[in-house]
């Protein structure tokens, strides 16, 4: 019987003999150089996918003063945003099931650059609400697509630590980047690039150049082991792991391929079709609704409570300009919380690392909604910054874990689909009403509600860790 049967009942077949075989191979491989240049080069993706997330709230100024538009039209250039990424995470995981995930994934880091050059040429409102849509776009694919990959490349003991560094790059570093990036272009460097006028357009736009570097330097990075068995593409396949085991992302003439497999032993898996149909099949119907849940809890967490929390201290009492402040302090405890969730996700079981930080959650959720005191709301959002993103590190390394290699990127996708519309677009939407009606104990109140939904997909779904990735 195989490895896999410990994640999912069913008799072994010839997908899970092969799959078994692969994982063997990539465990004695083991983690090497390569391994954390391929990390690099994943996580420049959800670096940029962070910054551009923030850079348009840092931009508005510049945007309104230029346009004399409302605030809400500004507010709908971000909801433009969200809204595409989720369709493109939906179509974008479906292709890189049939496609292959390199080159969907090259794809959707270009499409990404060319938003953001429209977006800092932008000649209108109008127009600028169109780029944002591809930036979107290239955005929702980059998302579904980044974990996928690293999940099926790295050896089962570090997978998760490095979906866990993934996290840590979108989450507290990309924050920081996008803040420190915004302070030196609409501050020091504003007046050399335009004036508060133009210097927006600049920090839509400086992604860019980088942008375009990694999509020639992501060429190296090798197609997923994976997929490459599922589309029968034995010669690449053979080759990526000869040059994984040697420690190269590169080829030479002198290479002497390895051969691993050959085409007979995975006609099956080759033959193997999938569908959306297939997330609702019995035996992975529970994990695609697990997998909504937890993502729509924790965006939905992590977007209100950071998006509310200067509106409630200045209701406590500090003034704008040091709500601003304390933000970025509170920020620094969700940069710490990405760093303690690389290593739970390295080396605690994802479900007890779930229940104990939403036990957490909970608590500090509701002493927000309920205490009068400026001090104590403040500690209780840097705690609670800190175990959201700890959450983070092990909820983004659980995901592709819970769907077989057919329907990886497209469950994945899926449910980050479910989680930006629902938890991302919908969510500070909900809350802004609730709000108005209730004031923060509403509002922090439906933080902990989204908790108790997290808590209950974690107490649905299965143990991952240190196990192979499920293919039944």
């Amino acid at each position: 019987m195989s490895h896999n049967d410990e994640l999912v009942d069913g008799k072994p077949n010839t997908a899970d003999a092969v799959y078994a075989r692969l994982a063997d191979i990539v465990d004695d491989i083991g983690i090497k150089s390569v391994h954390y240049k391929i990390l690099g080069l994943i996580a420049l993706g959800g670096l940029f996918n962070i910054i551009e997330q923030y850079n348009i709230g840092f931009a508005a100024p510049g945007i309104v003063a230029e346009w004399g538009i409302s605030t809400s039209q500004v507010g709908f250039l971000s909801t433009a945003t969200f809204l595409a990424m989720a369709v493109s995470s939906l179509v974008c995981g479906r292709l890189a099931d049939r496609y292959g995930r390199k080159r969907i994934f090259m794809a959707n880091i270009l499409i990404y650059s060319v938003g953001a050059l429209f977006c800092a040429l932008a000649p209108s409102y109008e127009s600028l609400l169109v780029a944002r849509v591809v930036v979107g776009v290239g955005l929702g694919g980059e998302m579904a697509l980044g974990y996928t990959v690293v999940a099926e490349l790295m050896p089962t003991k570090r997978r998760g630590a490095a979906t866990g560094a993934m996290s840590l790059t979108h989450g507290g570093v990309g924050i920081f980047a996008a803040a420190g990036l915004a302070a030196l272009i609409l501050g020091p460097l504003g007046d050399a690039v335009g004036g508060e006028v133009e210097s927006w357009r600049i920090l839509l736009g400086i992604m860019v150049v980088p942008a375009l570097l990694a999509v020639l330097v992501r060429m190296y990075v090798p197609e997923s082991p994976r997929y490459l068995i599922r589309a029968g593409k034995y010669a690449e396949l053979n080759r990526t792991l000869t040059l994984i085991s040697q420690n190269r992302l590169r080829a030479n003439e002198s290479l002497a391929i390895v051969r691993y497999f050959d085409s007979t032993e995975g006609k099956g898996v080759s033959e193997e079709k999938s569908s959306v149909a297939e997330l609702f099949h019995r035996s992975v119907r529970r994990r695609t609704f697990v997998s909504w849940a937890l993502v729509t809890s924790l965006f939905g967490a992590v977007t209100v409570s950071t998006i509310f929390m200067p509106t409630v201290l200045t209701s406590l009492g500090f003034d704008s300009g040091s709500s601003a402040r304390l933000a970025t302090l509170i920020n620094l405890g969700g940069l710490l919380g990405g760093v303690i969730g690389v290593v739970g996700a390295h080396r605690l079981p994802r479900r007890a690392v779930g229940f104990a930080c939403t036990l957490v959650n909970i608590v500090l959720a509701l002493a927000i909604a309920l205490t009068s005191s400026a001090w104590m709301a403040l500690v209780c959002a840097f705690f609670l910054a800190f175990t959201l993103q700890v959450l983070s590190g092990t909820f983004w390394t659980y995901l592709p874990e819970l769907y077989p290699t057919r329907i990886r990127a497209l469950g994945s996708g899926t449910a980050i689909t479910v989680g930006l519309v629902v938890g991302s677009a919908l969510g500070p939407v909900i809350s802004g009403y609730v709000y108005d009606g209730v004031g923060k104990a509403g509002t922090f109140g439906l933080v902990a509600v989204l908790c108790v939904l997290f808590a209950f997909g974690v107490s649905a779904g299965p143990e991952t860790y240190n196990r192979r990735l499920v293919e039944g």
